[in-house]
């Protein structure tokens, strides 16, 4: 595909919301997930939000910025269609606002969206495979705005941001397994080291080493590591600390 062709800023969009390497946070992330939607679609203004586990609000970001009070707690608490499109996992097509099921299940929220000047809205989750992430809001400022092409639009951009947070988020919990692994290993290396002196300082067995480390640290109240790093960071040992401390027989 060309990039003088329609679809390349669509597909520009796709890439860099899906994009798992980017130094990006899920807020800004989202806030460029609205600023897409608004600028490709037919959607005259956007609002999203991330849900954690108990329901909660994470992140809420809106392409304007003074429709906040569209995400705010009073507006969830009291019911929105974010709130009900992230809970039910499925698209919710366009509902107009002056209809009584707007006014009977999302009451604050519709009035702030009417009195912002919005008609019409609809919803998609924010969706990567089976796991819900949030929603995304698509407000309209006449009926019939936000028809089939609008909404495919939005889930395909809804999509591809839910992938990229899914995906960062797998590699940062990697890096840091990645990184407690590394830390343990280096604490293992130390001891070992330091084990490795004590007996041939001591003219003892390895062993016997390990039981006059442990029993050193417990007698000073130090963790058995720091222990093992002053002996290998000092040839003569911590003091001469460990030539009070036998090991059992």
């Amino acid at each position: 595909m060309h990039a003088d062709t329609p679809e390349w800023p669509f597909v520009e969009a796709l890439l860099e919301l899906a994009d798992a390497l980017a130094p990006t946070e899920p807020g800004t992330r989202l806030h460029k997930l609205t600023g897409y939607v608004r600028a490709l679609t037919a959607a005259t203004a956007t609002t999203a939000v991330i849900i954690q586990a108990d329901g909660s609000q994470v992140w809420a970001a809106s392409a304007d910025e003074d429709l906040t009070s569209l995400t705010g707690s009073g507006t969830w608490d009291s019911g929105s269609p974010l709130r009900d499109c992230h809970r039910l996992g499925q698209r919710i097509p366009e509902v107009p606002l002056a209809h009584p099921y707007a006014r009977a299940c999302w009451p604050r929220y519709t009035k702030a969206a009417r009195d912002n000047g919005f008609t019409a809205i609809a919803a998609v989750p924010v969706r990567h495979r089976a796991g819900v992430h949030g929603a995304l809001c698509l407000l309209a400022e006449r009926p019939g705005q936000l028809g089939d092409t609008t909404a495919h639009a939005a889930d395909a951009l809804a999509r591809a941001a839910a992938t990229g947070l899914t995906h960062h988020q797998t590699l940062a919990e990697q890096q840091c397994l990645t990184g407690q692994l590394q830390n343990a290993l280096d604490h293992r290396t130390v001891i070992e080291q330091a084990k490795g002196i004590l007996a041939e300082r001591h003219h003892i067995p390895v062993p016997d080493a390990f039981e006059v480390l442990r029993l050193t640290a417990r007698t000073r109240h130090w963790r058995i590591h720091d222990l093992a790093q002053a002996v290998v960071a000092d040839a003569r040992g911590p003091t001469r600390v460990e030539q009070n401390s036998k090991p059992p027989h």
